[in-house]
């Protein structure tokens, strides 16, 4: 096992174990249900626009109250689950976030956002290696969805790689973005991978001892 990768089985495992921790704080609110299951359901979607509504308005503290609110009303909206994560990720509460958004990605297994988030958590964090298999996974779900196109190829540069796979998201990427900075810098990455792999097959091809 090489030493980068035994660095990230160490960090997965340290973040296992603090997510393991984390059960019960804020991202994992619990409370027993008081009214029936499809009253329950709707009172959830109630709280959650007013979340919403509240995030809007800028009032952090109160949104964050009412996503609460509804994943103890009803647990089983990923929704809810990637709103909450979202928000805590913007507040920096990368940890908590995280643990929400893997309840969001298993609640709706066809939905790439939240892995998306997820790995956006790991890139802010500083983790590219790990921001790079959750924008991966996201695509897995959704190989056109834009924002993991973003964040995999960027991180994918941060790490120097230069692949075929890379390569193909680049070039799917500028089949799909607009934004004309976003285009510049899938135009470098795609020149720059399309270099480095001629050189890897230029030193393979060449004779021994040239």
């Amino acid at each position: 096992m090489t030493v980068n990768a035994m660095l990230r089985n160490f960090r997965t495992l340290v973040l296992a174990a603090a997510l393991a921790g984390a059960a019960g704080c804020a991202s994992t609110p619990r409370r027993e249900p008081t009214l029936p299951p499809e009253r329950q359901t709707a009172a959830a979607m109630e709280k959650l626009r007013e979340a919403e509504r509240a995030e809007r308005k800028g009032d952090e503290t109160l949104a964050l109250q009412l996503y609460r609110e509804a994943i103890e009303l009803d647990r089983r909206l990923p929704v809810a689950w990637n709103d909450f994560g979202t928000l805590l990720l913007s507040r920096g509460n990368y940890l908590d976030a995280v643990q929400a958004l893997r309840v969001a990605a298993d609640l709706d297994p066809t939905d790439p956002r939240p892995l998306y988030n997820i790995g956006t958590a790991y890139a802010r964090a500083g983790w590219a290696e790990e921001a790079l298999e959750a924008y991966e996974s996201a695509l897995r779900r959704d190989p056109n969805h834009l924002p993991s196109l973003r964040g995999a190829v960027q991180s994918a540069s941060l790490l120097s790689h230069a692949d075929i796979r890379t390569l193909e998201r680049t070039r799917r990427a500028l089949l799909i973005e607009r934004d004309d900075q976003w285009r510049t810098f899938f135009e470098r990455e795609r020149f720059r991978i399309e270099g480095q792999l001629r050189e890897r097959r230029k030193a393979e091809n060449s004779p021994v001892g040239a």
